[in-house]
């Protein structure tokens, strides 16, 4: 009787697999890290620029208020218009004029918008109110880029309400600056963040 002739079939070698899915991990560990990373520069980047757009506006701004005065005008009657709300007030954005063109924020940077309102502002002037332009809704890290630029810190805002700066710190690495007497800057107004540029000081 003939003994039928069996077949050795090749095992499956399951340690090359191993290594390759662990390379697969590494490299996909690797690629998450270096997107995080890419995507908190990226973030740290936009911050920088609408803060550096923030603060021209803020520039162009004032120019305005101080190219009517220039010319004359009562300070306090100027609204941010393109036509005076009612007599006795002037527009900013008199297109006639063209003392000032209104600014549109970095949607990034801010949802709110440009506002001119008094202030008695502690440490600034007299205890007379300022008249201050500020903007509104701005994020923390916008805030503070603005602050990085401005005191030169890299900085954090602690919470604390606008209008009321004597309370104002602002966390700047070794140790704190106190908005008290700053004639510009970025403040916490409750969860918001507002920048605020004295126009005049009283």
């Amino acid at each position: 009787m003939k003994l039928k002739k069996l077949n050795k079939q090749a095992g499956f070698a399951i340690g090359p697999v191993l290594v390759v899915v662990a390379l697969i991990a590494i490299i996909g560990a690797a690629f998450t890290a270096s997107n995080r990373g890419t995507s908190s520069n990226t973030s740290n980047e936009s911050a920088k620029a609408n803060a550096g757009l923030i603060a021209q506006q803020a520039a162009s701004l004032k120019s305005g208020f101080e190219r009517y005065v220039s010319d004359g005008v009562d300070i306090t009657t100027i609204e941010l218009t393109t036509t005076p709300s009612a007599g006795g007030k002037t527009a900013l954005f008199d297109p006639v004029k063209g003392y000032a063109v209104a600014q549109q924020p970095p949607r990034q940077g801010s949802t709110g918008a440009w506002s001119i309102a008094s202030y008695a502002l502690p440490g600034v002037g007299t205890t007379t109110a300022d008249l201050v332009l500020s903007l509104n809704g701005i994020n923390k890290l916008t805030c503070s880029r603005l602050n990085n630029a401005l005191a030169n810190a890299d900085a954090s805002l602690d919470a604390s309400t606008y209008g009321s700066l004597a309370t104002n710190t602002v966390t700047a690495g070794a140790g704190t600056v106190n908005a008290s007497g700053a004639m510009e800057g970025c403040v916490a107004s409750g969860t918001d963040y507002v920048f605020y540029t004295v126009v005049r000081v009283n």
